[in-house]
């Protein structure tokens, strides 16, 4: 094998590891190479409800949001986090707390409206709870388009 060939074979691994690393690092761990998901850390906490953007470096389409509680939910009233894109709120896309639900408690939302997130444009999720407290880890389930 000549070194030109040799030296292009190198090159061609050498792009495949730099294709994986920043796939790792967008936050996508599944098999599928078009699909994936981002972890947000939403509270319901005093000065810390917040609509946090997700920004996508690709086009994507929301499938799924998974809720996992993190910090006990207060007992006075329920928290809602709202998915959304750049269009609007996605119907079908808001996880409800319950009152005092408990560490480890799951929730799932499948959006069927403003679910396209173009590249370079995000998905934002919104915390509202009248009475502050609890915190819910959000996975944002997407396709890349």
């Amino acid at each position: 094998m000549a070194d030109f060939e040799q030296l292009n074979i190198e090159s061609r691994i050498f792009a495949l590891e730099q294709k994986l690393r920043r796939h790792r690092h967008t936050g996508t761990e599944t098999e599928k190479l078009g699909e994936g998901s981002r972890d947000v850390l939403m509270s319901f906490e005093t000065g810390e409800q917040t609509a946090t953007k997700i920004y996508f470096p690709f086009k994507v389409q929301i499938i799924k949001l998974r809720g996992i509680v993190m910090l006990a939910i207060a007992g006075t009233d329920t928290g809602t986090i709202t998915g959304a894109n750049a269009d609007g709120n996605s119907t079908g896309g808001v996880i409800t707390a319950a009152i005092s639900a408990a560490l480890n408690t799951e929730y799932t939302a499948s959006p069927t409206s403003n679910v396209i997130v173009e590249a370079g444009s995000f998905y934002k999720l919104t915390s509202a709870k009248t009475t502050a407290g609890g915190r819910v880890l959000v996975s944002i389930e997407f396709e890349r388009r």
